[in-house]
């Protein structure tokens, strides 16, 4: 495996991204730069998420090569969610870049985060969790993980001298981008906790029986007693003209169950059906959305919107028709289940998601992200949460170079006393 050379060097002072004014920003390379910092081969850089769009095609780079898939931190679904979320406006990202090619530098790692409102929170980062977003796995290069995740937990030091620590949200514990993380904070004697911990449904593709019994049965139950109101059929769309339309039945039938139910996601409100419309419509090019829809008759029953990244799926938006599940569940005058019912149309819609994907030889993982952890009956589960990363009395800001170079000593070998790399 090939190394890169780490040797922290001058920088221009550290600056605190949260409290740099707009006629502060430094233009470097033509794009906006909120804070940088060159060390050795790689730079760590702060900049504003709107300003992103200008390195699209290194950031597609990164996220299709990724140790861990994540599609929210994606260029398509930060880019449409900073011009249509209100919570992404105005918001940062951290990046990782190596820059041993001038023409063509290389994005190792990125990670959006909250620009701190609170005074109380000026020495905390935390990523940008978005309402709509199921995972704030940092994109991390998969060649060089650790080295991308020290230096961006290093630049980030560098940046906000009172930094006391940086929230992870909603990431997955076991997986490969929290190892890395872990990995990173140790060297640079960090201190780790989790908080928020849950186990999420999800399904891997060798397992052929991610449905319990008694759950595959109350499937084929709940079939039987929609076919009462006429044939029941699993229709996917996923070419891009198909998944436009698919998408606006699904709008309709979010918006007409969110009518129903006041506590509901709001992803009907004009706002949120602009993003969904623009991410899906981008994704759509790369085969990375899908919409599974079941129907009963002619009429919609239950609709998902999944997304994929590097074979990693998220069942990420999941609607159904609550006039339909009254009937099942006996709540109306053509009852034709029990109180379990209400329930029975999303799980059937999961077991028809959940083969389709079982299926698929592309397909590593596919998580039930839209909210379901309660009540989808996946038998696969992993655990996701908030990874704290502290920096304790050992780990001061004015000590980020020293941490720096044991991280970078341990990992590539290089000495700073003799100047020059030793064996990797």
């Amino acid at each position: 495996m090939a190394h890169l050379a780490f040797d922290p060097i001058r920088y221009g002072g550290p600056v605190d991204p949260q409290r740099v004014a707009p006629a502060q920003l430094m233009p470097i390379g033509g794009r906006e730069v909120l804070f940088s910092a060159q060390i050795g081969d790689i730079a760590f850089e702060i900049r504003p998420l709107a300003a992103l769009k200008a390195i699209d095609k290194a950031w597609r780079a990164l996220a299709s090569s990724s140790i861990e898939a994540n599609v929210f931190h994606g260029p398509a679904f930060m880019l449409a969610a900073q011009q249509h979320l209100v919570e992404a406006s105005g918001q940062l990202a951290a990046l990782v870049w190596d820059r041993r090619s001038v023409a063509q530098p290389r994005l190792l790692g990125l990670w959006p985060l909250r620009r701190s409102r609170g005074s109380g929170h000026a020495g905390v980062h935390k990523g940008l969790d978005l309402r709509l977003a199921a995972s704030g796995a940092p994109l991390l290069d998969r060649h060089f993980a650790v080295e991308a995740a020290s230096t961006l937990l290093a630049g980030l030091r560098l940046a906000t001298p009172d930094m006391t620590g940086l929230i992870f949200a909603r990431i997955a514990l076991d997986g490969p981008a929290a190892r890395a993380l872990r990995a990173a904070a140790a060297l640079g004697a960090m201190h780790i906790r989790e908080l928020d911990v849950r186990h999420r449904p999800c399904i891997w593709t060798h397992d052929a029986d991610f449905l319990p019994g008694n759950a595959l049965h109350a499937c084929h139950e709940t079939a039987r007693a929609l076919s009462r109101h006429g044939d029941v059929r699993m229709v996917s769309a996923t070419a891009p003209d198909d998944v436009r339309d698919a998408v606006e039945l699904f709008l309709a039938l979010e918006a007409s169950e969110a009518a129903r139910c006041e506590d509901h996601p709001i992803l009907f409100e004009a706002r949120d059906a602009a993003f969904c419309r623009s991410l899906t419509r981008t994704l759509s090019r790369d085969g990375e959305v899908a919409v599974h829809m079941l129907e009963v008759g002619d009429r919609l029953a239950a609709a998902s919107v999944t997304l994929t990244s590097q074979g990693h799926g998220w069942v990420w938006r999941t609607a159904s028709d609550a006039a339909l599940e009254a009937r099942l569940s006996g709540d109306g005058p053509h009852a034709t289940g029990g109180p379990e019912a209400q329930r029975a149309i999303p799980a059937l819609l999961d077991l028809a998601i959940g083969q389709h994907f079982a299926g698929n030889p592309a397909s590593d993982l596919l998580e039930a992200a839209a909210g379901r952890a309660d009540t989808c009956s996946w038998t696969g589960h992993q655990r996701v949460g908030d990874l704290i990363l502290g920096v304790g009395d050992d780990a001061r800001p004015g000590n980020a170079g020293a941490a720096m170079r044991r991280a970078l000593s341990a990992m590539t070998g290089w000495s700073s006393r003799n100047g020059h790399r030793g064996r990797a």
